[in-house]
């Protein structure tokens, strides 16, 4: 089976490969974004599953998106309880996913929702009960529903 924290973390060090030559360059914002990126995903890695981290992106709402950090965490944990449905057919516990987002530090869970929003390979998880045609990771691991 596929991991999506191994997926995020690939993705990341292959955007650092294309500012290597910059890497020498502090001041470029580009090489410091994925950088610190690349930290974030070493962190959380040992605190959420794969599983986790899409129920986050699965959480992350079009308002959600937009918001400042602090707006942006109190909306996710309102669409965690909002979802609980969801969560409950997917075999994941809403409100211990919820605990580990408020006790992350704000600016780190900030960061980590705009990695998965800026990531290419969430856009290859389906959202369907279709097999995936791309990505494998969500093979027999997710239920879901039509959205």
């Amino acid at each position: 089976m596929e991991d999506l924290s191994f997926e995020l973390q690939l993705e990341v060090r292959q955007q650092l490969r294309k500012y290597s030559r910059s890497l020498s360059d502090p001041e470029n914002p580009e090489c410091r974004k994925y950088l610190l990126w690349h930290i974030i995903l070493k962190l959380v890695d040992e605190n959420l599953s794969s599983k986790e981290l899409f129920a986050i992106d699965y959480c992350i709402g079009t308002y959600a998106s937009v918001c400042w950090p602090e707006e942006r965490r109190d909306e996710i944990c309102r669409d965690i309880h909002r979802l609980k449905d969801w969560f409950k057919k997917n075999r994941l516990n809403g409100d211990v996913l919820e605990r580990k987002i408020l006790e992350m530090e704000l600016q780190i869970f900030y960061e980590l929702t705009e990695i998965l929003l800026k990531s290419d390979v969430i856009n290859y998880c389906l959202w369907g009960l279709k097999e995936p045609k791309y990505y494998r990771l969500l093979n027999n691991d997710f239920k879901f529903t039509d959205s």
